[in-house]
């Protein structure tokens, strides 16, 4: 599976069709985040 915009319409059904869903919170005024973003990205 790709990589999808989670909603409130779609997160229920998202997380239970798929086995794993890894879900990427972040904050744009946080920079430790904002650099976990980062390194999640080049995965």
């Amino acid at each position: 599976m790709g990589t999808i915009e989670l909603t409130d319409d779609n997160f229920q059904s998202t997380i239970k069709e798929n086995d794993i869903v890894l879900v990427d919170f972040w904050a744009t005024w946080c920079r430790p985040s904002v650099r976990a973003n980062l390194r999640a990205v080049r995965l």
